[in-house]
């Protein structure tokens, strides 16, 4: 048998590692690649989570910010808290006049709101969900279900609906004639204008003028009003009431008494006709309210103005050269009495 060999160490050449260790190194160095390579891959993966540059979706708690706004709105509308309501509005209206907890309120008895529900709608395109977002809106109107889509807009940090009011359009055979200035929605003049703001719910119209009754065919103002590119109209209806009847006599009468006091008549006054021989000139004057039997009358409701014409008869008391000093005369009288005045003035038709 061969001799036992000695075990033999191969040297190491100078500026040359062991073989193991060099083995080692290189595993370590791998392993440290590899690392890097997961950590990037992570990275990429996180980014990609929490939405890139191309991603467009909103966060969940963006959408239902903007929805509680919604929610908040309907639910204020509701409780007849028109403050909370109004400010719910990116953009509110000029005239809140009628946005009020008092107006609200008399809507509310009538058309209770009730059944509030709001739901997120889908974006429109090309819309960035981080400044607008869409919701629909449901309630009922007293026995009526209602519901719209609307778009719900960023301010500051909270959310508030493009609108929260409706714009209602006044309309009558002309736009802003003087029978506006007479209207009242929910007891509130609109003083002339022609649009009015008010939040959803029933409408009432009603004269601010005694002379003058002021009707429309109304029906509640449902959420779909707040978004419909066209405002609802009312159409305005107006009659002569009994006081403004007794406002037109009462004012041709009180140019009775204006012309014929006793003395020489105005120049724009008629002379008188009928008067008895014994009667001193440029002595009558009106003792009382005239006869109308023999006046017509036609109402304007544009322009709030009676044609009066025909025949009054006055009583009247005189300087007399003989006999009874109390008798009538008569004078033809033609013109028209303004009704948007208080009290209303009747102007003669030019001689």
């Amino acid at each position: 048998p061969h001799p036992p060999v000695a075990s033999q160490q191969v040297p190491a050449t100078r500026g040359q590692r062991p073989l193991w260790g060099r083995f080692r190194g290189r595993t370590i160095a791998l392993s440290a690649a590899g690392l890097a390579v997961v950590t990037t891959a992570t990275l990429i993966g996180v980014m990609t989570a929490s939405g890139g540059d191309g991603d467009t979706a909103a966060p969940a708690s963006t959408a239902e910010s903007a929805r509680s706004a919604a929610e908040h709105y309907l639910k204020a509308l509701a409780a007849g808290d028109a403050k909370t309501a109004l400010s719910l509005n990116a953009s509110p209206p000029p005239d809140t006049g009628m946005l009020t907890d008092e107006v609200l309120r008399a809507q509310l008895a009538v058309t209770p709101i009730t059944d509030v529900s709001v739901t997120a709608a889908p974006p429109g395109p090309g819309d960035d969900p981080q400044q607008v977002q869409f919701v629909v809106l449901k309630a009922r109107f007293g026995d009526q279900p209602s519901q719209t889509r609307i778009a719900v807009r960023r301010n500051g940090d909270g959310w508030k609906l493009q609108t929260t009011a409706v714009t209602l359009s006044l309309s009558s055979d002309s736009s802003n004639t003087a029978l506006l200035g007479a209207v009242s929605v929910w007891n509130v003049p609109v003083k002339s204008a022609t649009k009015v703001a008010l939040f959803p719910g029933a409408v009432e119209v009603s004269s601010s003028n005694p002379n003058i009754a002021i009707s429309a065919a109304t029906k509640p103002l449902l959420l779909d009003a707040l978004t419909s590119t066209a405002d609802p109209t009312l159409r305005l209806e107006a009659t002569l009431t009994d006081v403004g009847r007794k406002a037109v006599y009462d004012a041709v009468d009180a140019w009775g008494r204006y012309c014929y006091h006793g003395q020489s008549p105005p120049p724009d006054c008629r002379k008188i006709i009928s008067s008895s021989a014994n009667v001193v000139p440029d002595s009558t004057a009106v003792a009382g309210n005239g006869d109308f039997g023999d006046v017509t009358t036609k109402f304007d409701p544009q322009g709030l103005k009676v044609a009066v014409s025909g025949i009054v008869r006055w009583p009247a008391h005189a300087t007399v050269t003989y006999g009874a000093a109390d008798y009538a005369f008569t004078v033809p009288i033609g013109g028209t009495v303004d009704l948007s005045n208080n009290p209303a003035i009747f102007t003669p038709n030019p001689s």
